[in-house]
């Protein structure tokens, strides 16, 4: 149940935080120009689109209809890369590409392949071995017998000096007996990238399977270029400095706008509601042909921190509870389809932020219910002073713990105000890039997000808003109107969230007969 809740979870985490709802964990694709085949590789099919990490600066392209996944970790970033496979096979290979820093400052491609071996070796073989079987394995091990201790991990190969590109790389393939008697082999491409920053790119597969799995590997690794990171870091310090010029310009008044609907031509007063959908479209353009994900209730208002805790007598409410400020209400019902039936993830969020921007806090309760009516509950409690903040989670099978993100720099907006930054932007109505820094539940840590706003010539009057909520995140694409409502936001997967009155989303569940309780 703890797995199912952290992959449920990890989905509905970007329902808190998405603008709106966001597809946790895919990689970076950008559409561009595939580079020529060398002729001194074996013939791989490529991709003819580039995958970019832009956090590292790379670009590369990969094996053609290959699954790219992208995980980070603090300033960590992991990529798995796996081949297409037929449900229930496993792969011939995975790629993995990382980026890291190395521990102290004399660190080298040679000193990072080094420990890296050190790593495989004291894995026992275990790394890895979640691959297809080569042909003729018996995968099976006598009782008793351990071959790991018959056989000591073997190096191939090993070229500390390599030149891939403009670049030169360490690399290595070491191969290892597995516990299933069938041997793995790790090959491993180590970059210096700048600084104390590496990135590696790491190949595991089958022995038997490296003949043909080798040529897909290195012809990858090939295509791989990198951005001068004193240029990526200058793009990121202009987007963020015209991030915050627009947000020292925004007044009180335009936060109160928004907050309670006034900016949409409703009457200032009262709690500003509006619902929104999440589908993927049928193509006939009738919601009844439309494939349903989910729904929200989002409510904001301007009122005191003691809200929050609706139950709580406000004459027993603390000073600290007295503060004025903006609150947000989020309930959401997420659903998956599962060979037992639909299983639910409901959600019920609200945060809070000080008019002077400098406090934060929110609250956030997650209920995993299986088709069997088992439930699971995950909660969020965080809250920020000015630089400090202070996050503790609670999960099922797992000790409570505390997480204190770093806040360095300026730029940063607070968990609420992400959810409105896309109305105050279309409020300023300059088209340009716009870089912030944000707390990112699904991550864990403070990401750099951009937003891109746009005015296309073929929609007078409305704006096109491109957010990437962190950088190594596909970007979710929305419509608004020059007043800042919502017509539409696609996410990297096709879904949409639009608005909908609630009379006409309980009517389009109830004719499908989905849950709405």
């Amino acid at each position: 149940m703890s797995r199912i809740l952290r992959n449920a979870r990890s989905a509905a985490l970007f329902s808190m935080v998405a603008l709106p709802l966001l597809a946790a964990g895919q990689s970076s694709v950008r559409p561009t120009t595939a580079p020529e085949r060398n002729p001194g590789f074996a013939v791989v099919e490529l991709d003819n689109q580039a995958f970019r990490l832009p956090s590292a600066g790379l670009s590369m392209y990969l094996p053609l209809n290959s699954l790219a996944q992208t995980t980070r970790l603090g300033q960590q970033a992991t990529v798995r890369v796996t081949p297409p496979t037929a449900p229930g096979v496993k792969p011939k290979w995975i790629m993995n590409i990382q980026t890291m820093r190395a521990p102290q400052a004399n660190g080298s491609t040679e000193w990072i392949a080094d420990r890296i071996i050190d790593q495989i070796r004291k894995s026992g073989g275990k790394i890895g071995v979640d691959l297809e079987p080569s042909a003729g394995s018996s995968r099976r091990v006598r009782s008793g017998a351990n071959p790991i201790h018959r056989t000591s991990a073997r190096l191939i190969t090993r070229d500390p000096a390599l030149r891939v590109g403009e670049h030169t790389a360490d690399r290595f393939y070491v191969s290892m007996p597995a516990p299933d008697g069938d041997a793995v082999v790790h090959g491993h491409s180590v970059f210096h990238v700048a600084n104390d920053r590496f990135i590696t790119f790491e190949l595991i597969t089958r022995e038997a399977h490296l003949p043909e799995t080798k040529p897909v590997y290195e012809t990858t690794v090939a295509t791989a270029t990198f951005v001068d990171p004193t240029e990526a870091a200058q793009r990121r310090f202009a987007a963020i400095e015209v991030g915050q010029r627009l947000m020292e310009e925004l007044t009180e008044s335009d936060y109160d706008a928004v907050i309670d609907g006034s900016a949409f031509g409703r009457e200032p007063g009262g709690r500003y509601e509006r619902w929104e959908r999440l589908f993927t479209p049928g193509g006939t353009g009738r919601d009844s042909d439309d494939a349903e994900h989910g729904y929200k209730r989002i409510q904001t208002w301007i009122g005191f921190r003691g809200e929050m805790e609706p139950n709580r007598r406000r004459e027993r409410w603390t000073p600290l509870e007295r503060e004025q400020g903006y609150l947000l209400s989020m309930k959401t019902r997420l659903i998956q389809q599962t060979p037992g039936g639909p299983q639910l993830v409901d959600s019920d969020a609200i945060f809070f932020m000080s008019r002077d921007r400098q406090q934060e806090a929110w609250s956030i309760t997650m209920a995993l219910k299986s088709p069997d009516g088992a439930a699971a509950l995950w909660k969020e409690i965080g809250a920020r002073d000015q630089d400090s903040m202070t996050i503790a989670v609670e999960e099922p099978g797992a000790t409570p713990r505390t997480i204190k993100p770093v806040i360095q720099g300026d730029g940063y907006v607070s968990r609420l105000e992400a959810f409105i930054l896309p109305q105050l932007l279309v409020r300023g109505a300059i088209p340009t890039d716009y870089g912030f820094y944000a707390y990112q539940p699904s991550l864990q840590t403070i990401a750099f997000r951009t937003d891109s706003l746009e005015q296309p010539a073929t929609t007078p009057g409305r704006f096109r808003l491109t957010t990437r909520l962190a950088e190594d995140l596909e970007p979710q694409v929305s419509a608004y109107e020059a007043d800042g409502r919502l017509r539409s936001t696609t996410l990297p997967d096709g879904r949409i969230w639009r608005p909908v009155t609630l009379k006409k989303l309980y009517k389009t569940w109830q004719d499908k007969g989905l849950p709405l309780e």
